[in-house]
């Protein structure tokens, strides 16, 4: 049996307790069912304490020179730069603010509380039993999700996220956690369709695709998910959420010409601040005048203006948000970022390439062929929805940097 890499007293296991703990408050929405805890802001004393022991610790220096961490800061100072020239600075003091969170208490707070392979086990049976609890609130919600996951597209794509971890689980796990893993697959997809978020219909897709390209089996778990996607449509699925869906390639249905409309305008902005773009969060605050100056405000014959004024509202689009506010420069840090996440991920998968190891009964393998079905889907699924805030992104880059630095001191290291 594997012994595991780095001792008990080798981790810290206060930032350990307090990031499980952070993550029940992101996830679980704890502060909805307790408002005396909410009261308290918790996640916020979270993050400070993460903090605090990452300063006092010496891993902030360490973790900073991580390729990954350090195109997210660049993309934080990015952010602060456009304090000087973008034209709405009040939106953007919330989105620095989140950023700030985001990156200190996701991204450095797991990097800092996985340190042992026991620790990531531990993550992972928490992860779960989140992924079964989220999918049961948006199932009794109607579609919607505990606090900060409220909004149907952020939910849908964690639950996305969240997936192949219960795909792939079934066979990793035994006992309890086998069957946990069971009822998250069956609760997820009748979330999802609860939730009836087209980007995360996309994002379901993509990320089944990615569990097939992955499969050793391709022909038979080609049948199985065909059997159960059918069965689910026949019983589960509601006829007006097929109507939806059916409609998702339409570029003549209202929604759709209205989300490549404010596509088209998020081009032309980037087309004029093609370099640095146009500020973080600017998108709702430069859209009208592009509108204006089309003649977009002009009344018809009806007596209607031709089309809704934008003003306040993103693209709808994780890649047309970020390219129109961050420019080239914005783009590069997060190309570089993606990068090293793939070559790490492909770097646990190695064993497997070799069939030394197997999603079945190894640890690395396991999490890098689920994390990288579940980032694939989610990355599918923003083509339709403006998810850089959301935090599973910030929360990925750490994970898959915190497993990477766990495997290193057992394993060849490829490319990294």
């Amino acid at each position: 049996m594997r012994q595991p890499i780095k001792s008990k007293q080798d981790a810290s296991e206060f930032a350990f307790y307090v990031f499980m703990f952070y993550m029940l408050v992101v996830y679980s929405g704890l502060p909805d069912y307790f408002p005396t805890l909410g009261a308290i802001r918790p996640g916020l004393l979270c993050v400070s304490l993460l903090t605090i022991n990452m300063l006092s610790s010496g891993s902030l220096s360490k973790d900073i020179t991580e390729t990954e961490v350090l195109m997210l800061f660049l993309i934080i100072g990015q952010s602060l730069l456009s304090f000087t020239y973008a034209k709405n600075t009040g939106v953007m003091r919330h989105l620095f603010e989140a950023e700030i969170l985001n990156i200190f208490g996701l991204t450095l707070g797991v990097m800092l509380a996985l340190r042992a392979e026991y620790h990531l086990r531990a993550f992972l049976k928490l992860w779960l039993f989140l992924g079964v609890l989220i999918s049961a609130q948006v199932i009794k919600n109607g579609g919607v999700g505990p606090q900060r996951l409220g909004d149907e597209n952020d939910v849908t794509l964690v639950i996305v996220l969240m997936l192949p971890f219960f795909f792939l689980g079934v066979n990793f796990y035994k006992g309890f956690y086998k069957w946990l893993c069971v009822t998250g697959i069956l609760l997820s997809f009748v979330a999802i369709v609860a939730a009836t978020s087209r980007g995360g219909f996309l994002a379901l897709v993509g990320m089944l695709v990615m569990l097939w390209f992955f499969s050793r089996k391709k022909i038979a778990w080609v049948l199985a998910a065909g059997l159960l996607v059918s069965l689910a449509a026949a019983f589960f699925i509601p006829q007006q959420y097929k109507n939806d869906m059916s409609t998702i390639s339409d570029t003549q249905e209202s929604t759709a010409d209205a989300r490549l409309y404010s596509w088209m305008l998020g081009f032309e902005i980037f087309k004029d601040n093609w370099f640095l773009g146009a500020g973080t969060g600017q998108y709702g605050w430069e859209v009208s005048k592009y509108q204006r100056e089309r003649g977009d405000f002009e009344i018809d014959e009806q007596g209607l203006k031709k089309r809704r004024d934008l003003s306040g509202r993103t693209s709808h689009s994780l890649y047309v948000d970020y390219i129109s506010e961050r420019g080239v420069v914005g783009l590069i840090f997060f190309s570089i970022m993606a990068a090293s996440i793939y070559r790490r991920l492909k770097s646990m998968r190695a064993r497997w390439s070799d069939r030394a190891g197997d999603p079945q009964n190894d640890l690395f393998v396991y999490f890098s062929v689920a994390a990288s079905c579940g980032i694939v889907g989610n990355l599918v699924g923003s083509i339709f929805v403006t998810s850089f805030y959301f935090p599973s992104l910030w929360l990925m880059v750490g994970w898959v940097i915190a497993t990477h630095r766990i495997v290193q001191p057992n394993r060849m290291d490829i490319g990294i």
